[in-house]
């Protein structure tokens, strides 16, 4: 056998355990739904079973097994069966339920068969708890019509209706907490009730003389205490009693006491001082009838505690010891500190990302010179008035070649406004249109004023529409999906173990995220973590059967010499790509502008933009969106918001100005985790797919950023395979029309043979002969890694 299928075995939990670690929650749960089956309530009331059963998720199916056989075993003909068909409807009823009215998958969402399996009875609470209240009174009718209608059985299934809806609603936070690790009041109380529920189902039973009720009370007081507190555990201890027997609390009660006071000392001083005193006290009480089965069931239970503590706290003999402490599974709450951290992080590149924005506009400023935005307002002023005008390309010529106009934006530095007497007496005397002129060069220098101080007072946006959009973008990547830092408490484990046989000093690990895998990992020692960072990697790749590598350097953790060290799911897919722009023949510059990055999260984006007109006009307001873009995105994924604050700053800071303040957008965004590809579309050229010898086009009749008061924006999402090719476009290189006829037959015949710089390059050539705007290609092709 080679090394390295000798070390993926090493890695291996052994099958024995994973047995175990499975039968034992199910063989426990099971016996749960027994004795809920056979809690009865006065008035031969039943309501605990349905409530269980209707509650459980993912342990529903032991629960119903569990149920199946308390009906069974213990109920004669005609009222087995009638329990274990309301069972069996219950079940079915929650299936159909998930499966119509609250359906587990989202549009476009894809799970795994086990996924599948997880949800399938993860309804909301509403349904469960009504879907109890019907199965209960489905087994009160049954006793009531069986009965004869007797007063008796309508009692009891007045209580049986009221209570199981109730039970259910509690037991529901139990579960929830259970399966997502929260320890919230909802999952005290659903504790509770499921820990009274057993002892007084179990009150009857006697194994080889130990009362089952009693032995399990005991042993599972002392484990809440030591588990989760001394005030836990006495509220646990509180109810078991009660439920089992209100003389027999005290026993509880004791039990707790002793770990409360001996806990710190030592396990066997708690167990044994309880089993003293409990037992103590049970003599005192029944006397001779103790030995019936409390004495055995106080006996068994504090036994049972000291072994399992044992093993619990390693239990090996002191010379078989390691002297490494062994590794442990992180808590969701501990991995706060972590979320934090990254939290801080993206709102440190927010920040960043802003303040290079204000150096953005600053810039643009310069795009726009005052003395020809002057000259352009002095022109329309005329144009608006004089079209038509029979006398207007004579006077037009005149007033140029007199300098008329420079007169004109001389005034209007000086003064801020132009009166009658700034014209020549000769434009006086033959334009009987003046007045008009006049009021339409002071209106628009009156709107170009107030905007230049608006830009000046340092604020971003002029209206409230951009201030929403940045206030979502911020609340968006301050609220992350707290479901990302959920840890995955068996693929922890398991990865414990092959961590305690490296030898490191790693004390704690954590597997937890949904879109990308992450491990973080505390060891003993900075130095040793940071030393063996790549070994530590591969280990971990191996366990979990996924390829990661560190997420930045080993930080130190806490006062000490520890350290934690952070891992990264690696990229599934890449891309290759080239990019291509030609200017107008008539200009000096290309009035489209394109970026390709990737950010901190693996995600790629591929943009174009065509600022409308041409020059540097044009390209000044393409390079401002791509800009932009590339500073809010180096954050996080693309959202509506980020499209809206862009629209906004477009529209608020140069709308009504004598240049055009609008601009196409076509981006890509790619996950590279999933190879989930995102399209938005303003007023873009279309995008076309080429994927296994098939062309498809990716079209949006949307209008450019800076126009409409909201974003006119199309998002199309689809997935993209190895191999794919995706070619984006300005409307330089379509014309302006919906199809590119020429483009499939051009892929076809040199995408796998002249390569995608060669495509692009054949592409602009096809453009240039037909076209004589500005022209911008990106010619992408998916890698998987």
């Amino acid at each position: 056998m080679d090394k390295s299928r000798f070390e993926a075995r090493q890695c291996e939990t052994p099958l024995v355990t994973k047995i175990i670690e499975g039968a034992l929650p199910a063989a426990l749960y099971a016996f749960c739904g027994y004795l809920a089956g056979v809690c009865a309530l006065p008035f031969g009331a039943y309501p605990f079973g349905v409530a269980l059963l209707a509650s459980a998720d993912r342990r529903a199916l032991f629960v119903f097994f569990g149920l199946l056989f308390s009906a069974l075993s213990e109920l004669d003909g005609m009222a087995a069966a009638t329990f274990a068909g309301v069972y069996a409807l219950v079940l079915l009823l929650r299936l159909l339920c998930r499966l119509t009215l609250d359906y587990p998958y989202k549009k476009g969402e894809k799970r795994s068969l086990g996924e599948l399996a997880a949800l399938l009875f993860s309804e909301r609470k509403d349904l469960r708890v009504l879907i109890a209240t019907l199965g209960a009174f489905l087994l009160s009718l049954s006793f009531l019509i069986g009965g004869g209608f007797l007063y008796y059985d309508l009692f009891g299934l007045l209580i049986c209706v009221l209570i199981a809806p109730i039970a259910t609603y509690i037991l529901c936070g139990y579960f929830s907490g259970e399966r997502g690790g929260k320890v919230d009041v909802s999952f005290e109380l659903g504790l509770l009730l499921l820990l009274g529920v057993a002892s007084y189902g179990a009150a009857p039973l006697n194994i080889y003389g130990a009362s089952v009720a009693v032995g399990g009370g005991v042993l599972v007081t002392l484990l809440l205490c030591k588990k989760r507190g001394f005030w836990r555990g006495l509220a646990a201890a509180t109810v078991i009693g009660l439920a089992y027997s209100p003389t027999m609390t005290p026993i509880f009660l004791i039990c707790a006491l002793s770990a409360g006071l001996f806990m710190k000392v030592s396990t066997t001083l708690v167990s044994t001082s309880a089993l003293a005193l409990s037992l103590g006290y049970s003599f005192y009480v029944s006397g001779i009838y103790a030995l019936e089965g409390k004495a055995g069931g106080i006996i068994a239970g504090a036994l049972l505690f000291s072994v399992v503590a044992r093993i619990g706290e390693g239990g090996r003999p002191r010379t078989q010891r390691e002297s490494a402490p062994r590794c442990r599974v992180l808590q969701e709450s501990e991995l706060d500190g972590v979320r934090l951290y990254n939290m801080n992080r993206r709102m440190a590149a927010i920040s960043d990302a802003l303040s290079r924005l204000s150096d953005l506009f600053e810039e643009m400023k310069l795009r726009f010179p005052k003395s020809a935005e002057l000259r352009d307002i002095v022109g329309r002023g005329f144009e608006s008035s004089c079209t038509g005008c029979a006398e207007y390309c004579s006077c037009h010529a005149e007033s140029e070649l007199g300098g008329e106009a420079e007169r004109l934006i001389a005034s209007l530095e000086s003064k801020g406004f132009l009166a009658k007497e700034d014209f020549s007496s000769e434009l006086l005397r033959r334009c009987g249109r003046l007045p008009d002129i006049i009021d339409e060069i002071n209106y628009n220098f009156e709107v170009r004023r107030r905007r230049s101080d608006d830009e000046s007072s340092g604020e971003l946006f002029t209206g409230e529409g951009g201030y929403r959009a940045l206030s979502g973008v911020i609340g968006r990547e301050a609220g992350e999906d707290s479901d990302e830092y959920i840890p995955d408490a068996a693929e922890s484990g398991r990865l414990c173990g092959s961590l305690d046989r490296l030898g490191a000093g790693i004390v704690a690990v954590a597997v937890y995220g949904k879109r990308q895998k992450k491990v973080y990992i505390r060891a003993e020692s900075r130095r040793v973590l940071a030393e063996r960072a790549e070994e530590i990697a591969e280990v971990v790749s191996r366990t979990l059967g996924l390829r990661f590598e560190p997420d930045g350097e080993v930080r130190r953790f806490g006062r000490g010499d520890e350290g934690s060290l952070s891992l990264c799911e690696a990229k599934k897919y890449s891309l290759s790509f080239v990019k291509k722009s030609v200017s107008k023949r008539s200009e000096d510059c290309c009035g489209d502008s394109v970026a390709l990055f990737e950010n901190e999260g693996g995600r790629f984006f591929s943009l174009i933009s065509d600022g409308m007109g041409s020059g540097r006009e044009a390209a000044a307001m393409s390079e401002l969106t791509v800009g932009f873009l590339r500073n809010m995105l180096s954050v996080g994924g693309m959202n509506r918001d980020i499209l809206q604050m862009l629209n906004s700053c477009l529209k608020s800071r140069w709308d009504g100005s004598a240049y055009e303040s609008s601009a196409t957008l076509d981006l890509m965004e790619l996950d590279r985790m999933s190879g989930r590809a995102v399209f938005y579309k303003c007023g873009a050229a279309p995008t076309y797919l080429f994927r296994s010898g098939r062309l498809f086009k990716l079209r949006s009749r949307t209008m450019p950023l800076g126009i409409l008061e909201h974003t006119d924006a199309r998002v199309l999402d689809l997935e993209l395979n190895e191999g794919d090719v995706v070619v984006m476009m300005s409307d330089g290189v379509s014309g302006g029309e919906e199809d590119c006829p020429y483009l499939f037959d051009l892929l076809r015949q040199n995408i796998e043979t002249a390569g995608a710089e060669r495509v692009a390059d054949l592409i602009l050539k096809y453009a240039r002969s037909h076209s004589d705007d500005d022209a911008t290609v990106v010619v992408l092709r998916v890698v998987e890694n």
